[in-house]
């Protein structure tokens, strides 16, 4: 396939970092404010698209959206701190209604979205691993590997020495890659508990989505096609 790909990235002409939510942005972002020498741009001679395992990026998106934008700033984020009880139904514990009654609110709106197809692009990014030049085109990792310039490396590799000297960026001596709104200890242990009870009967009579089930499939798919990346693409850099 041709060159001809217009997306947002941080870098230089010769080559830049595609940009996308939860894949590094932050870091790039902090990178592009500190370097007068790089810039944002959507015509770079050669893009890196930085790969993650699947669900560990829709998970991010998920916890942000729970967590990050709507438990943070409440009392609830103590919560997380400990593990769950062995029942929220049934706990004593007026957090746990609290926490429940949240849940149910905020996966009414998700279930919404998810059932009139407006998919959460901004958290989960469903449809595309880079975003467009006019944020209106999606580009998926098959569309994106058949482009000659478009190269792919692991997100864990924004740390790697390695993979700076490859970038060849001058006055670059590091990328930062702050863990930013860290997965709190327990916040899984108490997701589970809450789908577990609510395919029990026991939190809410109303439909309630969970986007982990209900994308379960297209995960799968992108993870074989991350799989076979990094296994026989041509582009694939290893570090």
């Amino acid at each position: 396939m041709n060159t001809n790909l217009h997306i947002e990235a941080i870098g230089t002409k010769e080559v830049a970092i595609a940009r996308q939510l939860r894949m590094g942005s932050y870091s790039l972002d902090l990178l592009l404010k500190n370097n007068s020498s790089l810039e944002f741009l959507t015509d770079a001679k050669r893009y890196i698209v930085l790969l993650r395992d699947p669900i560990k990026r829709f998970k991010s998106g998920y916890y942000h959206e729970v967590y990050v934008h709507r438990l943070k700033n409440t009392n609830l984020r103590r919560f997380f701190n400990n593990p769950p009880t062995w029942s929220l139904t049934k706990s004593k514990d007026p957090f746990y209604k609290e926490f429940i009654n949240v849940m149910i609110e905020l996966h009414q709106s998700i279930s919404t979205l998810i059932e009139s197809q407006l998919i959460f692009d901004k958290y989960f990014n469903i449809n595309s691993w880079v975003i467009s030049e006019d944020q209106k085109i999606s580009y998926s990792l098959e569309a994106l590997s058949e482009y000659n310039n478009v190269y792919f490396t692991d997100l864990k590799n924004l740390s790697n020495p390695k993979f700076l000297n490859y970038l060849n960026w001058s006055k670059v001596n590091e990328i930062p890659f702050p863990e930013l709104n860290k997965t709190k200890d327990y916040f899984w242990d108490f997701i589970d508990l809450f789908w577990k009870e609510y395919k029990q009967g026991k939190i809410t009579d109303k439909k309630l989505i969970n986007p982990l089930d209900f994308y379960k499939d297209f995960i799968d798919k992108e993870q074989t096609i991350v799989s076979n990346i990094v296994k026989k693409h041509k582009n694939w850099l290893e570090f």
